[in-house]
């Protein structure tokens, strides 16, 4: 009987232990610290370069990327222009600049889809 006295006691002290371990988990983590000290400066860029943009005429490959555009009156398009290597171009006059905006009406009827500027 002795025995099954100190099982039943160390049973209980193992569950108490238990639930005192969960009980202690809950709660709130407190509101947040102050901010800590600045780290160390970090290592230098790379140099960048003192070249001008190349210009569009000296250009042997050219890349276009349309950045923005708005359908509106007037519609207004924005765009970039990179040589091969990712560099902007410059020099390119705005009356050398068009662009045709074109939708697709569905074919009705039995005729087929056309395109309309």
């Amino acid at each position: 009987m002795l025995r099954v006295i100190r099982r039943r006691v160390l049973l209980e002290l193992v569950l108490a232990s238990l639930l005192a371990a969960l009980l202690s988990c809950g709660g709130s983590d407190g509101a947040p610290g102050a901010a800590g000290p600045a780290g160390p400066p970090g290592p230098p860029g790379l140099p960048g370069t003192s070249n001008p943009p190349p210009d569009i005429g000296d250009a042997t490959e050219i890349n276009a990327t349309i950045t923005g555009v708005a359908i509106a009156s007037p519609p207004v398009v924005q765009f970039q222009l990179t040589d091969g290597s990712g560099q902007g171009l410059v020099g390119l006059p705005a009356t050398a600049i068009s662009f045709t905006i074109a939708r697709l009406t569905p074919g009705a009827d039995g005729n087929p889809s056309s395109w309309q500027a």
